[in-house]
């Protein structure tokens, strides 16, 4: 396991950085924004918009609701479509999905697992940004010889997770209060 897998450990239990408002509890509204074209195939959420890299090493972004102003909204929208611009890209928010943290957290394996850290992720600039992750547990399961099995794995938590969200998806912008 590399340090970026490691990481994951006990993420829920302690704070990101001195700059959290504090871990996410399981009553928090948390929302994913979704971009077109990017996150979009055929006018469903595509597979490749909660990608394995995601999970595992960079965090899927989620932002806390309960944090998350209009004017923020807004800049994360426009730092968005830079990035896009900067590789020649165009992006447009087209919709998103509003989960409670404890429907995040209740998605387990067949052996009543736990795989999904909601981690406080934020920064300075970005206190209500959070990150949803694998935990360690998918590390340890014992498919390191056998990379397929444990691919195949990887995907089905990770669909798991995609119809969550496929099925509280609302096309449109969010309405956070100015």
């Amino acid at each position: 396991m590399d340090n970026k897998q490691t990481y994951h450990t006990n993420l829920e239990s302690s704070q990101y950085s001195e700059f959290s408002p504090g871990l996410v509890t399981n009553d928090e509204f948390i929302i994913r924004l979704h971009f077109h074209p990017s996150h979009y195939k055929n006018g469903s959420i595509s597979s490749s918009a909660i990608t394995l890299t995601d999970l595992l090493q960079k965090g899927l972004s989620v932002y806390r609701m309960m944090y998350l102003t209009f004017e923020k909204l807004n800049t994360v929208v426009d730092d968005i479509h830079e990035r896009a611009k900067a590789k020649d890209k165009i992006v447009n928010l087209y919709g998103y999905t509003t989960l409670k943290a404890s429907q995040i957290r209740e998605l387990k394996d067949d052996g009543n697992q736990i795989y999904i850290v909601l981690d406080d992720a934020d920064t300075k600039s970005n206190y209500a940004h959070a990150s949803i992750y694998f935990s360690n547990y998918i590390e340890s399961l014992g498919l390191s010889r056998h990379p397929r099995k444990q691919k195949s794995h990887k995907m089905r938590l990770r669909n798991q997770l995609l119809t969550l969200i496929e099925d509280n998806h609302v096309i449109g912008s969010p309405h956070i209060q100015k």
